[in-house]
């Protein structure tokens, strides 16, 4: 189940987003950096696996030394702070991506590079 985030705000658009592997022990960036003009309401990631998912902000996690929190099955975190976010899995998991910005600029945002 994904979340939905619902907002009184109309000038609020969800971006579409992946959903994102994260493979056995191997670090994997879910969300870049934030290098853009764009005014971002809401940045956050979902663990849709049954395995317990690590994550930090702006280095590599690798689930022991660097790692800022874990999320287990459905728990999600607020990603705001702009910084690039890994994550780390022993097992392999499913993560849902959300981001969504202010106003109308859609035409802007490139929020996954291709």
């Amino acid at each position: 189940m994904l979340r939905t985030i619902t907002t009184i705000d109309k000038s609020v658009t969800t971006l579409p987003t992946p959903v994102v592997t994260v493979t056995d022990s191997t670090p994997t960036d879910v969300l870049p950096k934030v290098t853009s003009v764009i005014e971002y309401a809401a940045r956050s990631i979902q663990n849709l696996g049954a395995n317990l998912l690590s994550y930090s902000w702006g280095a590599d996690c690798d689930g022991v030394n660097m790692l800022n929190g874990q999320l287990a099955q459905g728990q999600q975190v607020d990603c705001f702070t702009g910084e690039r976010v890994s994550c780390y899995c022993i097992g392999g998991t499913t993560v849902a991506v959300t981001v969504c910005i202010r106003g109308d600029m859609t035409q802007h945002a490139t929020v996954f590079p291709a």
